[in-house]
C-alpha cells in the first residue's frame, strides 16, 4: 500500500468515526427518551425505578464519554497524523 493509499484510507476511517459518533449520539438520545417515557408503566415499585434509573444513568454516562471524549480524541489524533502524512507527501 502506498502512502497515497494510506492517506485515502485515513480519510475514510475518520469519516466513519465521525459517522459512528453521530449515530451513537442519536441512539443515546432516542433510547434515553424511550426509557424515560416508559418508566411509570414498566416499573411498579420505586425500588425498581431507582435501580433502572441507575442503569440508564450508567449507559448514558458511558455513551456520553464515548461521544464527547474517546471518539473525538481518536479523530483528532488521526487528523494530526494525516496532516503529518500530507506534509510528507506534498512538501517533499
Amino acid at each position: 500500500m502506498s502512502l497515497n493509499d494510506v492517506e485515502t484510507q485515513m480519510h475514510v476511517f475518520i469519516s466513519a468515526l465521525e459517522e459512528l459518533q453521530e449515530t451513537t449520539w442519536r441512539q443515546q438520545k432516542h433510547l434515553t427518551e424511550k426509557i424515560t417515557l416508559s418508566f411509570d408503566s414498566l416499573y411498579e415499585t420505586d425500588d425498581e425505578k431507582v435501580r433502572m434509573q441507575i442503569i440508564v444513568n450508567e449507559i448514558d454516562a458511558t455513551t456520553r464519554m464515548l461521544n464527547q471524549e474517546l471518539l473525538p480524541n481518536v479523530v483528532t489524533t488521526l487528523e494530526q497524523r494525516l496532516k503529518i502524512l500530507r506534509s510528507y507527501l506534498y512538501d517533499e
